[in-house]
């Protein structure tokens, strides 16, 4: 008997290792619609063009609600560059998804997942990439992540 749902542990370690960035690819090629949030709207190459085969919705950080809102010196300046990172990823995404700010008063946006829905019955989620990755190119570059991919087969559990 084939289980419900398969766990499929991921880690990104710097250059050396990109197994979530892979993930998130293989999830979004294998579904015609998804929801994607994170924290910096620079995705690498490989995730951009994934985004661009899938009908994407990607959530990010307006620049008040960015984690690095009201810092000081050259920190100040990184919601409005992750802003200009978000139109740029709109401008690739054109036609097959596009790109949402959370906007609200006072709160922080740091949401990382993604969503993506079943062929056949797009209000059922059929896989779902989470954890510590913020699938942008410095993090790409720089940091180590862990995260997991969950492909669902139980219907019942894709609500």
């Amino acid at each position: 008997r084939r289980p419900a749902a398969t766990l499929f542990p991921t880690a990104q370690v710097r250059d050396l290792l990109d197994l979530d960035a892979r993930a998130l690819s293989a999830v979004l090629d294998a579904s015609p619609r998804c929801g994607l949030s994170t924290a910096y709207a620079n995705p690498p190459p490989a995730v951009v063009e994934a985004l661009g085969r899938t009908a994407a919705t990607v959530v990010v950080p307006s620049p008040e609600t960015h984690g690095f809102a009201g810092a000081t010196g050259a920190k100040a300046f990184l919601p409005l560059a992750h802003a200009r990172f978000a139109w740029d990823l709109a401008t690739k995404l054109k036609g097959s998804g596009d790109v949402r700010a959370w906007a609200a008063p006072r709160e922080t946006y740091h949401a990382k997942g993604c969503w993506a829905f079943s062929a056949g019955d797009e209000r059922r989620v059929g896989a779902t990439v989470v954890g510590s990755s913020n699938w942008n190119v410095r993090s790409h570059r720089r940091d180590v992540e862990l995260g997991a991919a969950l492909v669902v087969r139980d219907g019942a559990l894709r609500r």
